[in-house]
């Protein structure tokens, strides 16, 4: 989804379409970039949580 609407951003139209998974969403600028900041947040939790989570030892407990 990142990947997705960086590059609709990144050719500069103002209003457009992204299609995901077969669902097609239209999109200005200004929701393109609010999207983009919330799936950039997402997936920065996501991250942290493996590494968090990965680094546990079970054989302790």
């Amino acid at each position: 989804m990142v990947d997705t609407l960086e590059k609709f951003l990144a050719q500069g139209v103002g209003v457009g379409q992204v299609v995901i998974d077969g669902t097609t969403v239209r999109y200005d600028r200004k929701q393109a970039m609010d999207e983009l900041e919330y799936w950039r947040r997402r997936l920065a939790r996501q991250e942290r949580r493996r590494r968090r989570f990965s680094t546990i030892d079970l054989r302790r407990v």
